[in-house]
């Protein structure tokens, strides 16, 4: 009798541990239902509003470089403005306008106020800035104008791209925090799911039965916010490709407006890119400087090779076009263009693309008028002191300039050209790299026709 009743205790006992356990699983299930939902609310919540804001950063990014453009067509070069087909008549100061008011508007409810409220008056001192060339060029004041866009503007143009650099920065940690945030609650989440399963296995089949149904759903939700968080993931490298692809633009554009100014078609960028591609990858080929000129620093050189006198941006044109005999003081400001060539790179590009990247660019702009006897400038660097980048450069510009008519010489003829390649072997050029140059001349000689 005893015995029975202990059995009846016992039972009751375990049928009321099944009853709390299957209940208190079903709590469990619940709660992390409803924190599942919450995770990916939360998510898409910052997502949606980080990713707002880098499309507010991706249009000023690009409504500027149009403006600004815009102002060194202006003031520098109006046939190669309007002949500039992405950048042709366009005016954007009310889309810059427009996009200052949504921040504004913005700026009280997000976690960048601070940042934004500096960005829009930074900007409106630009667009200022730009009005005040157009009055210059009104009075017909050029010099002033000219003077005007290379020491303000561009040093407001540089200064508002290092803050929007930092804002999307910041919006770019925003996000990673969400994800890093959302993966650990993932994790708890998950952890807490198999300790459900366990109790539910170990109470009833019916507990069993209800807690795989219920794994079925969170790892449905889990496919969900994987494809969720895959999709944001691709709309960003999107938007990256994107400022890249402006950015490659912008720099091609400059080039070849530097160039125009230059009194060159644009050309001579084409011609050089190309012969330093070639040179670079017949020194590989053959076994010369091997340890550096590795495919990705050759492709590096390839594309920073149209930058290399983007420091001409800040020579006068009383300089740059003068058909006669630089003076002493003419020719060290023209000098002085290799120095602001590798700042301006540097500044401009430094916070997004490469580090390698930028110091190729930067050394080709720089060094590229050094010679191998020690005799070039800007420092007077001799051998292999100067970077291969740069004696590569070296040859394939001097060999351009030569055929190339400019307004203080006449054009040399290709075999001209290529004797006083020759007769520099050692001297101005890197003798390996000039040899390579001249054996080949007529892959040289392709090339320039090509792209004449």
């Amino acid at each position: 009798m005893l015995g029975k009743k202990s059995d009846r205790t016992t039972s009751l006992l375990t049928a009321l541990l099944v009853i709390f356990l299957g209940a208190v699983s079903i709590v469990v299930i619940l709660v992390l239902k409803i924190n599942i939902e919450r995770a990916i609310d939360e998510f898409e919540t910052i997502v949606t509003m980080n990713f707002q804001d880098k499309n507010h950063i991706e249009s000023l990014t690009e409504d500027i470089y149009k403006e600004n453009f815009y102002v060194y067509g202006k003031v520098w070069s109006e046939e190669a403005y309007v002949g500039n087909s992405y950048y042709e008549s366009i005016n954007t100061e009310e889309d810059i306008r427009a996009i200052l008011s949504e921040l504004s508007e913005s700026a009280l409810s997000d976690n960048y106020g601070t940042m934004y409220s500096t960005i829009s008056e930074e900007l409106n001192e630009y667009l200022n800035m730009v009005s005040k060339v157009e009055e210059y060029i009104e009075a017909g004041n050029y010099e002033e104008a000219e003077s005007y866009v290379s020491d303000v503007i561009n040093n407001k143009v540089l200064s508002i791209n290092k803050e929007l650099n930092v804002l999307e920065e910041q919006i770019n940690d925003e996000v990673k925090v969400a994800q890093d945030t959302l993966k650990y609650r993932l994790i708890s989440i998950s952890i807490i799911s198999v300790v459900a399963i366990i109790v539910i296995i170990a109470t009833t089949l019916v507990i069993v039965y209800l807690c795989n149904k219920i794994t079925s759903k969170l790892e449905d939700y889990s496919d969900i916010l994987e494809f969720k968080v895959n999709k944001q993931s691709e709309e960003i490298n999107e938007h990256n490709n994107r400022i890249m692809s402006i950015q490659n633009s912008t720099i091609d554009a400059m080039a070849s407006l530097i160039e125009s100014r230059d009194g060159d078609t644009g050309m001579h960028i084409a011609r050089t890119s190309a012969y330093v591609k070639m040179l670079a990858q017949l020194a590989k080929n053959q076994g010369y400087y091997t340890n550096i000129l590795t495919k990705d620093y050759i492709e590096f050189l390839v594309k920073a090779a149209p930058m290399h006198d983007i420091g001409k941006i800040n020579v006068p044109d009383s300089i740059l076009k003068k058909p006669g005999i630089l003076t002493h003081d003419e020719y060290n400001i023209m000098q002085n263009h290799t120095k602001e060539g590798g700042r301006i790179i540097r500044e401009a590009l430094g916070s997004i693309e490469e580090v390698e990247f930028i110091n190729i660019a930067s050394d080709v702009a720089t060094f590229h008028h050094e010679k191998w006897d020690g005799s070039g400038y800007p420092y007077g660097l001799k051998g292999e002191e100067i970077p291969i980048s740069a004696r590569i450069m070296s040859v394939a510009d001097v060999f351009d300039a030569l055929v190339s008519e400019r307004c203080y010489k006449r054009a040399y003829s290709f075999d001209e050209a290529m004797l006083i390649i020759n007769d520099n072997i050692g001297k101005h050029f890197d003798p390996i790299l000039s040899r390579l140059f001249v054996e080949n001349k007529d892959k040289v000689k392709q090339i320039m026709e090509e792209l004449s």
